[in-house]
């Protein structure tokens, strides 16, 4: 009678501790949402602000003076609206993917997807970005052109490198984009510009949500973009190497496994 007992007793306290660390993951991930939330309502209040200001500026002009001005002008205010729109809605869209849980490992979800046929689609949209005034360079070095990877993440990950490097890159700079498949098993992709690059202090902090570099001045941005693409790399098991000198540029470089 005693040894069922003591396997019972040691069932008990199995489940028990699985009941623990249940508990201690939804604090957690509570916790990280109240903080995500508290961040978003601080940073949503400066960086909605500006959009904000220029839609209801350019709606007020076009209903003065809309039906007086030639297409041109009338045009003008109308991309200055759409645009402005744009950049909420990229912002929610940062934050919605880093607090939909989308990285966990019930969520992620590889497929056998066009890579080169979606890094042409994300070309296109940074082409018709209006910050983007700069030479961008762009080599697809594999003879493949699917592979098995999460469309939604890789597609997070590398709108979020080339959305920094337009931003972070002075007008007619270099930006380069390299996909290759390496011997090694691995599928590398490099984000690489000539930009303001990061100071050696902020680089110790770029992975957390909602900080930005000392030396960016009022351009702007949320400070989620590298937080999404770590996660991103991480889900896919893949590893990150980041080179970054203030005043020279920055070299982002992510091996995801193929297998």
């Amino acid at each position: 009678n005693e040894i069922p007992s003591v396997i019972a007793f040691g069932r008990d306290i199995t489940e028990r501790r699985k009941l623990e660390l249940s508990l201690e993951e939804s604090l957690e991930r509570e916790k990280e949402l109240g903080e995500l939330k508290t961040n978003f309502i601080s940073m949503a209040s400066h960086e909605f602000r500006t959009p904000l200001t220029a839609i209801l500026s350019s709606a007020d002009l076009l209903e003065m003076f809309g039906r007086k001005w030639n297409e041109d002008k009338y045009l003008e205010h109308i991309n200055k609206i759409q645009f402005s729109v744009q950049e909420m809605t990229s912002l929610i869209n940062d934050v919605l993917v880093l607090s939909s849980g989308d990285f966990k490992k019930n969520n992620f979800d590889p497929r056998i997807t066009n890579l080169k046929k979606v890094c042409s689609e994300i070309i296109e949209n940074c082409k018709n970005d209006p910050f983007f005034d700069h030479e961008l360079t762009y080599i697809f070095d594999s003879q493949k052109e699917e592979y098995l990877i999460d469309e939604k993440l890789i597609r997070q990950l590398i709108i979020n490198l080339l959305s920094n490097s337009i931003k972070y890159t002075p007008k007619d700079g270099k930006i380069y984009l390299g996909i290759k498949e390496l011997l090694s098993g691995h599928l590398e992709i490099t984000v690489e510009d000539n930009g303001y690059g990061i100071d050696t202090e902020d680089q110790k902090r770029i992975f957390e949500p909602f900080f930005r570099g000392g030396n960016i001045g009022d351009k702007p941005g949320t400070g989620l973009g590298l937080a999404i693409v770590k996660k991103a790399v991480d889900a896919h098991k893949g590893l990150f190497d980041f080179n970054s000198q203030k005043g020279v540029g920055t070299k982002c470089t992510i091996l995801i496994p193929i297998n």
